[in-house]
């Protein structure tokens, strides 16, 4: 079946896929994707490190959340507007950026492909007493009135084209479903590296701190194509 094969592609972490009910009698083509993505962090974080600390949700109450400690070299920004890291992948390729701010929501608002390039030509090297909370989700997002705004209208109306596909038409798109999962732990993210960062000692690193406590965005790059594969905001990582 096709969720069958989207659980084998995604290594179990996708399932069901199509709901029951969403193909129907009238159903004459289904097309499907499927991405899985897991690295291991180029710096792990200390396994036995990881401790319950509270993390703010955008309501304002303070929950007890895992979260999970490394002291080391990262590329970061911590400013008045934003604070972000960069968590390379082993590999010398991907990696995870994470961002948040005070106001994150106005700060999402004002975030385009200009700006997202900014923030990262912005990190610099800096020691760092990094705190992030594990995570695991899985969401489902119905993207047909979103292609649609997109400019993808007719392909959902009875004026689609699709005769390349079965040579006499009469095919149109009734529905789009997207469905990913995404977690990280003290090894690294699953989701269905990069450039270390050195730097000399001649005295004992001081670390300063910087807590991922409140919502955040992040997103997985492909460095050298400067592709984002994967982002999201992390609201509540209960």
């Amino acid at each position: 079946t096709i969720n069958a094969w989207v659980e084998d592609a995604t290594n179990d972490r996708i399932q069901d896929l199509l709901p029951e009910g969403s193909i129907g009698s009238d159903t004459r083509l289904v097309l499907t994707n499927a991405i899985y993505f897991k690295a291991s962090w180029q710096q792990p974080f200390a396994e036995g490190a990881t401790a319950d600390a509270a993390f703010t949700l955008g309501s304002g109450e303070a929950v007890q959340v895992p979260t999970m400690h490394v002291s080391e070299g990262f590329l970061a920004h911590a400013g008045a507007d934003y604070q972000a890291v960069r968590l390379p992948y082993f590999g010398d390729r991907l990696s995870m950026i994470l961002v948040t701010a005070a106001d994150l929501p106005a700060f999402e608002a004002t975030l385009d492909a200009d700006r997202f390039a900014a923030i990262r030509g912005g990190l610099a090297p800096a020691m760092l007493e990094l705190s992030v909370p594990k995570f695991s989700f899985t969401t489902t997002l119905p993207l047909t009135q979103v292609l649609a705004a997109m400019g993808m209208d007719i392909a959902f109306t009875g004026e689609a084209d699709f005769s390349g596909m079965n040579g006499d038409g009469g095919l149109m798109i009734t529905d789009v479903l997207h469905k990913a999962f995404v977690g990280i732990d003290e090894e690294g993210t699953e989701a269905a590296a990069a450039t270390a960062v050195v730097v000399g000692e001649t005295s004992v690193p001081v670390f300063e701190p910087m807590a991922f406590d409140r919502p955040f965005l992040f997103f997985i790059v492909d460095e050298p194509t400067d592709s984002v594969l994967f982002l999201g905001r992390m609201a509540d990582p209960r």
